[in-house]
């Protein structure tokens, strides 16, 4: 399986995702559309959440694989893509009520992502990750976490835009 490949895309989102954060004036980064709605800063916050769980997991229990280790990514990315589809984030996952700092998480979220870089380059991307077992695509590789990351980013990445235009930035 080509690492590299998966580098390159991860670290394109990253990109695009603190782009977009530092675009948000650091008054408006936890302003949100509604009271059910989540700031700029919220979906940060979910990211990181996210993402520190993941990178965790990933180095966790496995197993060899016996399909091709991309197989659910492009099931992981329509079903993200899928914008008329809304999706509730468990407790466990989701933001504080507290104001968040601009560039402290999104410091954070490219930290972390810069650890599963590292992680892309030194461990096996083909192996079944057993520590956790996504309830609606099942037993993911590395390489499909790796893309679920991407494209729950992706997702946030077009609500970041409807914040944004919202507060008409």
């Amino acid at each position: 399986m080509e690492n590299n490949a998966i580098i390159m895309d991860l670290e394109s989102s990253t990109g695009r995702l603190a782009e977009a954060f530092m675009g948000f004036p650091v008054n408006e980064f936890n302003r949100s559309i509604s009271t059910d709605t989540w700031s700029a800063g919220d979906i940060a916050e979910h990211l990181y959440i996210v993402e520190s769980f993941i990178g965790k997991m990933i180095t966790g229990a496995t197993r060899p694989s016996n399909r091709d280790p991309l197989q659910k990514a492009t099931l992981v990315g329509t079903t993200f893509n899928d914008f008329e589809k809304k999706f509730t984030a468990a407790r466990e996952i989701s933001p504080t009520q507290n104001p968040k700092d601009r560039d402290e998480i999104s410091s954070k979220l490219i930290n972390n992502r810069t650890l599963l870089v590292n992680l892309l380059k030194t461990h096996d991307l083909t192996v079944s990750c057993l520590d956790f077992i996504h309830p609606k695509f099942g037993e993911l590789t590395r390489a499909e976490w790796i893309y679920f990351i991407i494209y729950h980013g992706d997702r946030h990445l077009h609500q970041l835009e409807n914040v944004r235009k919202f507060i008409a930035l």
